[in-house]
């Protein structure tokens, strides 16, 4: 899956529990803590993300994500591995 999926994915998954903010607001290089989520917020994101793409990650290799872009990253290096 490419990267450009995955992020619409998690935008569109960032909207859904952040009620209120648009979708222009969620760019790859901002962070989650930046767009008003809290932890507990953030981990509904990750979750839900992988439930959408039927993956299952462990939650450390998200850790120590400073941006979205870095989200990204993690699900697309899951995919790459798992060709």
């Amino acid at each position: 899956m490419d990267k450009e999926k995955i992020f619409s994915i998690l935008k569109k998954t960032v909207c859904d529990i952040m009620t209120g903010l648009e979708e222009s607001h969620v760019q790859m290089q901002e962070s989650l803590k930046n767009l008003g989520t809290n932890s507990l917020d953030r981990a509904d994101i990750l979750m839900q993300t992988m439930e959408e793409l039927d993956v299952k990650i462990p939650m450390i290799e998200f850790a120590s994500s400073q941006n979205i872009a870095d989200i990204v990253d993690v699900f697309t290096r899951h995919f790459e591995s798992n060709r």
